[in-house]
C-alpha cells in the first residue's frame, strides 16, 4: 500500500475518526478494508485481533471461518478460562457459514466451538493430524499444526469457492516466508554458534520450543527473555529450562513487563538484567562459545528488535 493511499484515507476521515476516537488497530482495520475493496481483490484473508466477538475486523462475512488452536492469553480482555477465550473466539461464527477448528484443540474448547457452531448453523471441520510432514519456510514444530488447519480449510474451501492444486500448496509452504515477510518462528539467524528467535509468548507456544530446546545438541544455552504485561508469565517460566543463563530486557512498548517485576519470576534461574533487547542480545553473543546455544524470544516485540538490529 502506498503512502499516499494512506495519507488519502486519513484526509477523507479525519473528522469522523476526532468524533469516534477508534484505537490505531481501528484505524488500520477500515484503511485495510478500503484498499482491498478498491483493489477488487479475488480474496482477503483477515486476521482477528484481539478474541473475534468483540473485534472491529468482525464486520464481515467470510467464506469460511477460521480457529486455530486457543490458549490461555489476554485474559483481562478475554477470560481466565479456556471455555470463556473459545467464546470469544468463536465470535466469528457466522450463520450458515463453514467453520474450521484448527488442529490439536483441547476437549473443553472443541465443546464450546461446537455449541456456537449449532447455534449459528455453521458446519464445523476439525483439522486431523498430518499423516506426512510438510516441508515450510517457517521452521518450528508448532508450523506442523498450522500446515493441517491450512489443508483443511483448503479441503473446505474447495467446495465454495477455491480450488488449490497440491503443487502450488508445496510451492506455498516452501515459499511463505518471501510470500509473507512472516519472520520470527524458529528462525536460525546463524548456524555456528546457533542463534535461533522465536516469536513464542504463550504457554502453548513455549511448550513446543521447550520441547524442540530438548533436541538441540550445544554446550551453553543463553535465552534472551523479555515479555509484555498481559501473559501468564508463571506459567510461561515454570516451562523454561533452569540450566540456562537468561538476559532479562524490556522492549520499548508501554505493555513491557518491567524488568524488576520480570526478573521476580525467575528464582532460581542464572539472570543478567539488561538496559534494552539489543543489549541483552550484544551480551549474550559476547559470553557464546562455539558449541553454544543462543535463544530469543518471549515477546513478538523482543524478537523484532533483535531482527532489525541485525539488519
Amino acid at each position: 500500500i502506498s503512502k499516499e493511499y494512506v495519507v488519502e484515507f486519513v484526509e477523507r476521515y479525519k473528522d469522523a475518526v476526532q468524533e469516534i476516537k477508534p484505537s490505531f488497530f481501528e484505524w488500520t482495520t477500515a484503511l485495510a478494508f478500503d484498499y482491498f475493496a478498491n483493489e477488487k481483490v479475488d480474496i482477503a484473508i483477515i486476521e482477528t485481533g484481539l478474541g473475534g466477538r468483540l473485534d472491529s475486523s468482525n464486520i464481515i462475512k467470510p467464506l469460511v471461518s477460521v480457529i486455530t488452536t486457543i490458549a490461555i492469553d489476554h485474559t483481562q480482555y478475554l477470560g481466565n478460562t479456556l471455555t470463556e477465550i473459545a467464546y470469544e473466539k468463536g465470535g466469528i461464527i457466522k450463520p450458515n457459514t463453514p467453520c474450521v477448528i484448527g488442529y490439536g484443540i483441547e476437549n473443553e474448547v472443541k465443546i464450546e466451538l461446537e455449541r456456537l457452531a449449532a447455534i449459528n448453523k455453521s458446519k464445523v471441520s476439525i483439522a486431523p493430524q498430518l499423516k506426512t510432514k510438510y516441508e515450510c519456510g517457517l521452521l518450528g514444530e508448532i508450523q506442523q499444526y498450522n500446515i493441517a488447519t491450512v489443508l483443511e480449510v483448503l479441503k473446505v474451501s474447495s467446495t465454495i469457492f477455491l480450488k488449490v492444486n497440491k503443487e502450488s500448496i508445496k510451492q506455498g509452504l516452501q515459499n511463505v516466508t518471501q510470500n509473507t515477510l512472516l519472520r520470527g518462528r524458529w528462525e536460525v539467524l546463524r548456524n555456528s554458534p546457533k542463534i535461533v528467535v522465536d516469536i513464542a509468548h504463550n504457554v502453548q507456544a513455549v511448550q513446543v520450543i521447550a520441547n524442540q530446546l530438548e533436541k538441540e545438541k550445544f554446550e551453553n544455552l543463553h535465552v534472551v527473555w523479555g515479555m509484555v504485561e498481559d501473559k501468564d508469565i508463571e506459567k510461561v517460566v515454570a516451562l523454561l529450562p533452569n540450566d540456562a543463563t537468561y538476559y532479562l530486557c524490556q522492549p520499548g512498548i508501554k505493555r513491557a513487563m518491567s524488568l524488576s517485576v520480570l526478573a521476580t519470576f525467575f528464582n532460581g534461574k542464572k539472570v543478567v538484567l539488561c538496559n534494552s533487547c539489543i543489549d541483552a542480545y550484544q551480551q549474550a553473543q559476547s559470553n557464546l562459545n562455539q558449541d553454544d546455544f543462543l535463544l530469543v524470544s518471549g515477546s513478538n516485540f523482543v524478537v523484532s528488535e533483535v531482527i532489525q538490529s541485525c539488519r
